[in-house]
């Protein structure tokens, strides 16, 4: 099991196996965050703690809710939000979440493929 956590340590995750590449995405939050994005299928990832410390923010087309700790504010993950999974993911699409593996425990950035996505343009 892989684990991770924001930076004050309150919602900590775990994750099936560790992410074979990353996405860097250049759209208007993602270039924000920061964040670099692992992909994997929703039981395949688990907040084992700190349910209750995580925020939501929805914009745009109102289909993902990104989830943040509300104390240190680190980008954890990103979900389809319920009402919207069939345009998210349309029949025959497997079901993902977004996660920051920048939070995963010892991640070395240098070791994890980068491929860059036109978020902005897609």
């Amino acid at each position: 099991m892989i684990e991770g956590g924001c930076h004050c340590g309150r919602v900590r995750f775990t994750l099936k196996a560790a992410p074979a590449e990353v996405t860097r995405c250049n759209c208007s939050i993602c270039t924000k965050l920061g964040s670099l994005c692992g992909y994997c299928a929703p039981e395949d990832f688990a907040i084992v703690q700190g349910e209750d410390a995580l925020s939501s923010y929805c914009w745009g087309d109102r289909m993902l809710d990104f989830r943040f700790c509300s104390h240190c504010g680190c980008h954890v993950h990103w979900q389809a939000r319920p009402e919207r999974l069939a345009e998210c993911f349309p029949e025959g699409t497997p079901h993902k979440i977004g996660f920051n593996a920048r939070l995963i425990d010892g991640i070395e950035r240098g070791t994890l493929k980068t491929v860059d996505w036109d978020g902005r343009n897609a």
